[in-house]
């Protein structure tokens, strides 16, 4: 690939799981678009690094000892600004997805991704685009569709921020301008409407445009972050 006009993407690898951080390495050590500067075991570290190393990649696990990746991802937004956050977790719970994109991650994905899904993922993040792997966009999909268990016609609504979010989400001014860009333009692409929003001929289905609504509204009104915005 030639993605990046020849000059390789610094990435730093940040995961307290030794064989996830030598699966990254064989998968990067390759691929001559991306460079591994790095790797840390747990979130101070990986925020430490960072900010010495200032990679334009960093590959986050969300759940490690100390500092979570919630955190630390909150942190490399206000100490490397210019570096983007791709999370890399076992989950694909939707309370994560979201406390994550509110943290300033510009893209999520699975570590039981393949590995071609994996590395394409990693080129899309480090060269500035906003991801979301699909089965996470389905999932969060899935969790506002508007039925029960029973089949019932009844909404769901999105998950709240974890209060991790919340706390350091009021001891700071940061706010990731694209969440809302990511998570609206993931979940409409998701079902297939990113081309009929586009032209205007989305019928069926519009209930999609409120479950993205719903979304933006309790990442914004919920956190807290709305009044807080410069």
């Amino acid at each position: 690939m030639d993605d990046f006009a020849g000059e390789a993407r610094r990435v730093l690898v940040v995961d307290d799981s030794e064989v996830v951080r030598t699966k990254m390495r064989m998968l990067l050590q390759d691929d001559r678009d991306l460079e591994l500067v790095g790797e840390a075991a747990d979130g101070e570290s990986g925020v430490a690094m960072a900010a010495d190393l200032r990679p334009d990649l960093v590959i986050m696990d969300l759940r490690m000892p100390g500092m979570s990746g919630i955190k630390a991802t909150w942190e490399l937004g206000s100490r490397v600004p210019e570096c983007s956050v791709l999370v890399l977790t076992v989950s694909e719970d939707p309370e994560d997805v979201a406390d994550a994109i509110m943290a300033g991650a510009t893209g999520y994905v699975v570590k039981g991704a393949g590995d071609d899904e994996m590395r394409a993922t990693i080129h899309r993040v480090a060269a500035g685009e906003r991801v979301l792997a699909p089965k996470v966009a389905s999932a969060l999909v899935e969790r506002t569709r508007p039925h029960d268990s029973n089949g019932d016609n009844k909404r769901r609504e999105p998950p709240p921020p974890s209060e991790e979010v919340r706390e350091v989400a009021r001891a700071s001014n940061f706010w990731p301008n694209l969440a809302v860009a990511l998570v609206a333009g993931a979940l409409l692409t998701a079902i297939g409407l990113g081309d009929e929003i586009a032209d205007g001929t989305a019928t069926a289905g519009t209930w999609m445009l409120a479950v993205a609504n719903v979304v933006i509204a309790f990442m914004l009104v919920n956190a807290g972050l709305l009044a807080r915005r410069r």
